[in-house]
């Protein structure tokens, strides 16, 4: 075979694998639950007792970062065909993927910090809040004399926080800090709801469930086995000319 094709492909194989592999991996926040009861009337088929899963999905590279006193947060709102839903929910035989509709759709955690001053002195967080949210709202608000219907899904976790680094604190805890935090007394709710509006005067018909969370798993997501293998390749091509140019 042609040496210099063998050295194009094992370049090319190289850095499509590495290419692959240079985005931001999204994290994956997986829990189990048990129901603790709802609203009534509540959500159809569910009922104290029954398991709840789930998970929230962030697309790590469309994470914005912001601060305020007391919290630091991290949000993906509005992302365009996203490649992996925002947080999927599991109860009584329904699964439900956000987002559901196509209107308005975002995806967040806060590390929440203690503090009796404002603005807070850096500090580790004491606790995490994680949402996600999918609904037929107007992206940008309701006016006051609003006439029409809009439906709303929203998942919510909440729990508190110990860390294991002593050096996280406000100002350097983000994304990445997903994967090395232990989450104690949690609870999650999932939500439906459908909001009547008449010129502005509207009915709040509003269903959920809430539930502990009893097993968590903070994960990041691994290279494709495609693109593995084709850095694979890369690398055995690129030996192989290194042995020849040996011979």
């Amino acid at each position: 075979m042609n040496k210099n094709l063998v050295r194009s492909l094992a370049a090319a194989a190289v850095a499509v694998g590495f290419a692959a592999t240079s985005q931001a991996d999204p994290i994956y926040f997986n829990f189990t639950g048990t129901n603790i009861g709802g609203t009534s009337p509540g959500l159809p088929d569910a009922a104290v007792g029954q398991s709840v899963t789930g998970s929230f999905i962030f697309e790590t590279d469309r994470l914005v970062r912001s601060e305020s006193s007391g919290e630091v947060a991290l949000l993906d709102l509005q992302p365009t065909n996203p490649a992996l839903p925002l947080a999927t929910v599991s109860y009584g035989g329904h699964d439900v993927v956000l987002p559901v509709y196509d209107s308005y759709n975002y995806n967040f955690f806060t590390f929440v910090v203690s503090c009796a001053a404002d603005p807070c002195a850096p500090a580790q967080p004491t606790g995490i809040n994680m949402g996600a949210e999918s609904s037929t709202r107007p992206a940008d608000g309701t006016p006051v004399d609003f006439t029409g219907t809009y439906q709303s899904s929203f998942l919510f976790l909440f729990g508190s926080t110990s860390w294991a680094d002593p050096l996280i604190d406000s100002s350097n805890v983000g994304v990445n800090s997903l994967l090395d935090f232990t989450l104690s007394n949690a609870f999650g709710v999932y939500s439906e709801s459908v909001t009547t509006c008449n010129v502005g005067d509207c009915v709040f018909e509003y269903r959920s469930i809430s539930f502990t969370i009893d097993s968590y798993a903070a994960v990041a997501s691994v290279p494709e086995p495609g693109s593995l293998g084709l850095m694979g390749i890369g690398f055995a091509a690129l030996l192989f000319l290194r042995r020849r140019r040996a011979m």
